[in-house]
């Protein structure tokens, strides 16, 4: 796995991130794997311009929607008060653990694209682990999520640079993986 995934958990996992990732991908159709690797890439110092972030969604698109968002589409549909609409009589506990088998494939389709993010942004991040500043990184983040609103982005954008700060993700975040 690379430093990236592990920034990436850390930031999902900072208090109020969750909940607006789920927000911004229900509501606005954000690619959040792609929102919060260009986060925590940009909190490291990376510049981006536009072309970069359409280099990363042109790495994310096909991937999104030929794996991940059908993953999502089919754990979703596993849903108690989905899965009594299709008919079949199913034991709850056998359609929890299916439910539960295809999260854990999508979780893991999320992880290849972070890392593939990883690969595609290397060039741009070894050697130049830099702070970030707010600016920066806000403004990136309302190019990758469109639909947000500043408040949205602002939260974003502070948790991702409180975390090199904070500790929680040290090394650089496109460090081959295994080292």
């Amino acid at each position: 796995m690379t430093a990236l995934w592990n920034d990436v958990v850390a930031l999902y996992a900072a208090p109020g991130i969750r909940e607006l990732c789920l927000e911004l991908q229900d509501r606005d159709g954000t690619d959040v794997p792609l929102l919060l690797s260009v986060a925590s890439l940009a909190a490291r110092g990376v510049a981006f311009d536009e072309v970069k972030v359409r280099q990363l969604e042109r790495v994310c698109e096909p991937w999104q929607r030929r794996v991940v968002a059908p993953l999502r589409a089919a754990r979703r549909a596993l849903r108690p008060e989905e899965a009594a609409g299709t008919g079949l009589d199913i034991d709850p506990t056998d359609r929890a653990e299916l439910k539960r088998c295809v999260q854990e494939a999508e979780l893991a389709a999320e992880r290849l694209q972070i890392e593939a993010i990883a690969a595609a942004a290397r060039a741009w991040v070894f050697g130049h682990e830099l702070p970030s500043s707010f600016v920066a990184v806000d403004s990136v983040l309302r190019r990758v999520a469109a639909g947000a609103n500043g408040a949205e982005t602002d939260l974003l954008a502070r948790s991702a640079i409180a975390l090199p700060q904070s500790g929680a993700a040290r090394s650089t975040p496109c460090s081959p993986p295994g080292s």
